[in-house]
């Protein structure tokens, strides 16, 4: 799918305020590389790497986080009923603990793109 066909998505599909049409803005403003890798970089290597330069650091982070609070959230309700686990379980499977509110907010910011990134990413696979 090009840049083209994807910004042309957020017109027809998605809400042009969303954590989705964010992230598709996003990679397709990127330069020498081609969204759907950008995508695959997020969902493979993760926020915490620095593959979304926007939220690296954690004002950054914060920033995302209060614009986009309720997206994040519908996003953890949605994976914890795809897969059955309690918020405490969820939060236990964070690669580092958390260990503030700041910490917490943070690793939900990219929880939310990751897990955004990969149901993008699924959905534009050519096959």
């Amino acid at each position: 799918m090009t840049k083209q066909q994807l910004k042309q998505l957020i017109k027809k599909d998605i809400d042009t305020r969303s954590l989705d049409a964010w992230l598709i803005r996003n990679v397709c403003n990127r330069v020498g590389c081609p969204p759907f890798d950008s995508l695959d970089d997020i969902t493979r290597h993760g926020c915490e790497s620095g593959c979304v330069p926007e939220l690296i650091y954690t004002s950054d982070c914060l920033h995302f986080y209060q614009r986009f609070e309720a997206n994040i959230w519908d996003i953890v309700r949605t994976f914890l009923e795809g897969t059955g686990q309690s918020l405490g379980q969820f939060l236990d499977g964070f690669s580092s603990d958390i260990q503030d509110e700041i910490t917490f907010k943070v690793k939900l910011t990219w929880f939310a793109v990751e897990e955004t990134a990969h149901k993008l990413a699924c959905r534009l696979l050519p096959y």
